[in-house]
């Protein structure tokens, strides 16, 4: 008491407090002494035969109500060895790489699995491939650029599952096509915003509420390298995922005094059968979709803000310290690749090969990389320097 009179104290004690999610008002209260006394009661009482019982008799009640309705950490998992398990993980894109993956990881763990996407036939595939391990998991169809279709998946999940713990956006779409090439393509940047943005957003809000009158939850947002990198033909695909990334900082502000977490996964390029024709990148480090799996466990796990990549985190300190360079450096890269074959006009021989819908870019860290390309072992020689999984 003696220091809040001083200058500044009581607006750095008040912020502090905030910060642990503690209202500034009852700092004054804090050093209280109550003494509890039944006399008014008892007066009351006088007269009617009725009597105050022992308050071992019913403390236990009292805990439980409290426990059940208004501990503020309530629903939050307990510290234990596997934080996952008897947890419920909804998980998009879920029917093939990064997603299936994951579904596989956490079912280890002990946690309930609802894997979600659009093809229903791969999809039960997918998760009939978690139940054969024994994990337990469902699969719900469900194209998460319609509207109805979310609202019909939540409803469904809320009523036959009560909640969900963690929800994992892993779903995506990538476009690599010039701005001057897109200029007749406005439906390119729709398409993009629909299934990265607007669609993981449309899940967020529609799980929002539930999560926040049980005081728990965690959102995942698979985002990528190319947020940090801003590589040249990949105007749609990096706006929508740094669109995400925004609302989401803003949202884990607005709902942190709630339990409610978000963590931005900045995923570099991962080992799929997708990237397979292009020849740059055999010689790389190229995570496959177990250690991908391995992060996004990290993620729900830990729940820190953001997970990034050594490259990434490099590439925005150059774009912050010198940023002529960077600049420099991607129109090279614009220069030296040209376009994908679909952007071309040309008929690619497969859909990998097109590089035009496919889940993460092709060539995201291509510009940035082919500098180097001209000395002996490039890629052995950036691992060296810049080590780590996340590579």
């Amino acid at each position: 008491s003696g220091l809040s009179h001083l200058p500044g104290v009581p607006a750095v004690r008040d912020f502090l407090l905030e910060q642990l999610g503690i209202p500034a008002a009852v700092a004054p209260h804090t050093s209280f002494a109550a003494e509890f006394i039944s006399d008014s009661t008892r007066a009351q009482l006088r007269g009617t035969g009725l009597s105050v019982p022992s308050f071992d008799s019913y403390a236990d009640r009292l805990w439980q109500y409290w426990r059940a309705h208004l501990d503020p950490h309530r629903g939050q998992p307990a510290v234990s060895s596997e934080p996952l398990n008897g947890r419920i993980v909804l998980i998009t894109g879920a029917s093939s790489g990064i997603g299936l993956a994951t579904a596989h990881a956490v079912a280890r763990r002990g946690a309930t699995v609802l894997m979600v996407a659009r093809g229903k036939d791969d999809l039960a595939d997918a998760a009939d491939s978690v139940r054969a391990e024994g994990g337990v998991a469902y699969d719900y169809p469900c194209d998460i650029t319609d509207a109805d279709g979310v609202e019909t998946l939540v409803q469904t999940i809320l009523t036959e599952h009560g909640h969900v713990d963690y929800l994992v956006n892993n779903a995506g779409r990538s476009i690599r096509r010039s701005v001057l090439n897109s200029t007749d393509r406005m439906h390119d940047f729709e398409r993009t915003m629909a299934v990265n943005y607007f669609g993981a957003v449309r899940l967020i809000l529609a799980l929002l509420p539930s999560m926040r009158a049980r005081r728990f939850g965690h959102v995942v947002n698979i985002s990528s390298i190319a947020v940090q990198t801003k590589v040249p033909r990949f105007a749609a695909y990096v706006a929508s995922k740094s669109a995400l990334d925004n609302f989401s900082e803003i949202a884990a502000v607005e709902n942190k005094d709630a339990g409610i977490t978000f963590t931005s996964v900045r995923m570099p390029l991962v080992r799929t059968p997708m990237i397979a024709p292009t020849d740059l990148y055999k010689s790389l480090p190229v995570p496959d979709p177990d250690q991908a799996a391995a992060i996004v466990v990290r993620a729900l796990e830990d729940r820190p803000h953001r997970i990034d990549t050594p490259v990434g985190t490099f590439a925005q300190a150059v774009d912050l310290l010198m940023p002529s360079v960077k600049r420099t450096i991607l129109h090279q890269g614009f220069r030296i690749f040209g376009e994908s074959t679909a952007a071309q006009g040309k008929k690619p021989a497969t859909k990998q090969q097109a590089g035009e819908t496919g889940r993460t870019p092709l060539t995201v860290l291509a510009p940035v990389l082919m500098p180097l390309m001209s000395m002996p072992g490039p890629a052995a020689r950036v691992a060296r320097v810049v080590p780590g999984l996340q590579w």
